[in-house]
């Protein structure tokens, strides 16, 4: 199906609402560097394009007493800058490091990386073995997913066609693990 359409949406309210109106019709762009595959493949089933890459809600890195939360349209290369993740989640920094090229990373969000459902999601591992959280919104409300009920099969997660990836939460760790070895 060729993209007939293709919106600027800058609100989580106003990407629930076409996502509320569109459906299945409707896939959403973050970053781009999946779609931009997709759409090569011809795998696109969506008439409508909806970019929401400039929505200011779904951007920042925030570490509180709870744990750290980052916005799903935080690109790989703001993880990898931030001191706080090198220092604290190095996992997840390092799987950051290691997606693509610099293009790549400069482009490709986290929460992007997830929705996909690629079983080749860089940032996936790190955060399963952190415990994180995802939180999924729509005009129905939101809920919280842990990241290992997430995934159903191969290019398939929870996420219904109305939803929107908004944040990863991963909870504040309660002490050093140890190892049996």
């Amino acid at each position: 199906m060729p993209i007939e359409q293709v919106l600027k949406v800058s609100q989580i309210k106003e990407i629930h609402r076409v996502l509320s109106e569109s459906g299945s019709n409707a896939m959403l762009l973050a970053g781009g560097t999946d779609v931009c595959v997709k759409l090569r493949e011809g795998h696109v089933k969506a008439g409508i394009l909806v970019d929401i890459s400039d929505t200011a809600e779904l951007k920042g890195i925030i570490e509180n007493g709870e744990g750290l939360t980052i916005g799903a349209g935080v690109t790989f290369s703001e993880i990898v800058e931030s001191e706080f993740v090198h220092s604290h989640y190095l996992g997840l920094w390092d799987a950051c490091h290691s997606v693509g090229a610099p293009q790549i990373r400069n482009r490709g969000t986290l929460g992007g990386n997830l929705a996909n459902g690629s079983p080749a999601a860089d940032g996936a591992p790190p955060l399963l073995a952190l415990g994180a959280k995802v939180k999924l919104s729509s005009t129905r409300g939101e809920r919280w997913v842990d990241l290992t009920d997430f995934y159903l099969d191969k290019g398939k997660t929870v996420l219904k066609s109305d939803e929107l990836l908004e944040c990863i939460h991963i909870p504040s760790s309660v002490g050093p693990v140890h190892s049996s070895v």
